[in-house]
């Protein structure tokens, strides 16, 4: 089970480090890719799949190729192996589930790359999708990258894995996640732990990541802030306390 994160040069030298770091912590095998920084984003962002096409191309027929983002931080090498192990014997793909909220395909609920192992037969029998975005002149078209896997998959029902999220730690920028849960940045997946929002590390550090990466390397069990399945009722909590608070009190 070897990992492939792809990342471009630009980033904070951190930001590699924490990553090479917490896969050295859990016993993870990485190899990464670097590329050139662009100034035209769509270039970049057309890289990443472009890189999950060639290694799915070069894999032996029974391969699994495993994805990892590089502000994706493991922390529990079972979860991760028990992940492979499906994709191995079921010869499917599984990945940490998402969707583009702000799209018409919003209630799509994807594999995505940020934790993602593909088995090369699972490619081929879907007609060896190209996982690179696209998009049209609208932005309400977009495909990420690698959800044209999920979505060929749909149109033929065949069988693959979503690991839904467990939490998540920052409510300002959460998401609903189709008709499911809710996830944000910093969400908390079986096995992985998803930034979400890499632009932002290239601004300098976070509160959050730090936070996370000491989890990690200290071998602390990452509790989010946020438990998805309460999705948008959370901001309702403290609401719901004092209307409580103030029948009991009526009652007394």
């Amino acid at each position: 089970m070897i990992f492939h994160v792809f990342y471009t040069e630009d980033l904070p030298e951190f930001v590699i480090q924490d990553h090479q770091a917490c896969c050295q912590k859990i016993g993870l095998e990485v190899k990464y890719h670097p590329a050139k920084p662009n100034k035209n984003f769509d270039v970049i962002y057309k890289s990443h799949g472009e890189l999950i096409n060639n290694l799915l191309e070069n894999a032996s027929e029974n391969e699994v190729v495993c994805m990892l983002d590089i502000d994706c931080l493991p922390y529990s090498l079972d979860d991760l192996k028990q992940c492979y192990s499906w994709a191995k014997n079921n010869v499917s793909f599984i990945g940490n589930a998402q969707n583009i909220s702000h799209t018409r395909l919003k209630n799509r609920i994807f594999a995505a790359a940020s934790m993602l192992m593909i088995h090369k037969k699972a490619w081929l029998t879907l007609g060896k999708p190209d996982l690179s975005f696209s998009k049209d002149k609208s932005e309400d078209s977009l495909i990420d990258t690698a959800q044209q896997l999920s979505l060929n998959a749909d149109d033929i029902g065949f069988s693959y894995r979503t690991l839904l999220p467990l939490g998540y730690d920052d409510r300002d920028r959460s998401w609903q996640l189709g008709t499911l849960c809710a996830y944000g940045r910093g969400t908390t997946y079986p096995g992985s732990w998803h930034f979400f929002r890499i632009s932002d590390l290239k601004d300098g550090r976070s509160q959050i990541w730090d936070e996370r990466v000491a989890d990690i390397l200290a071998g602390r069990q990452i509790t989010p802030y946020y438990q998805s399945l309460n999705n948008s009722f959370e901001r309702e909590k403290p609401l719901l306390k004092k209307i409580s608070h103030k029948l009991k009190n009526l009652f007394k």
